[in-house]
């Protein structure tokens, strides 16, 4: 659904079915069949970090609309423009490398459970398997998890 064409683009985009009124609004800064990757804006404008979504979660999206025009003129009043691009692409591999490389806390998701089911650092990529420090809600060393990458549905990082 999200395409090539949409890279540098504004989306409003509707991921859950049984609640249409939620939505994420970002640019999109790379797209492939499986997954797509969103600078996300918040709804004052400001970086909410960056979000990789799978495809299938998509219901529906939406672009040029009013709603998304005022976000982009509060972004633009907080100069917040080079966040709208990066170098990461639409892979989990190299979303988590980007975690990892740059000491990022990341938030994933595993299963489609609709929830953050782990917090923390990347301490290792080893194929298909992660090795992750897991941090509790108050930001303290809680464990360590391995994890399939296979597993993970969506990531996070650099959000509030």
């Amino acid at each position: 659904m999200i395409d090539k064409m949409f890279v540098g683009e504004v989306i409003q985009c509707h991921l859950n079915f049984n609640d249409p009124d939620t939505f994420v609004v970002g640019t999109v800064i790379d797209a492939n069949e499986e997954w797509f990757l969103l600078s996300s804006i918040s709804p004052y404008g400001r970086f909410d970090g960056y979000i990789l979504y799978s495809q299938s979660d998509v219901v529906y999206i939406e672009f040029n609309t009013r709603y998304i025009e005022k976000l982009k003129t509060l972004w633009s009043i907080h100069h917040l423009e080079s966040k709208l691009t990066c170098q990461l692409k639409a892979t989990i591999d190299d979303f988590l490398k980007y975690a990892k490389s740059s000491d990022r806390v990341v938030c994933i998701e595993l299963e489609k459970s609709g929830c953050r089911d782990l917090k923390g650092f990347v301490n290792r990529i080893d194929n298909d398997t992660i090795d992750f420090i897991e941090l509790d809600d108050y930001g303290n060393f809680y464990g360590n998890a391995i994890i399939s990458s296979a597993s993970i549905t969506r990531c996070c990082v650099e959000d509030d």
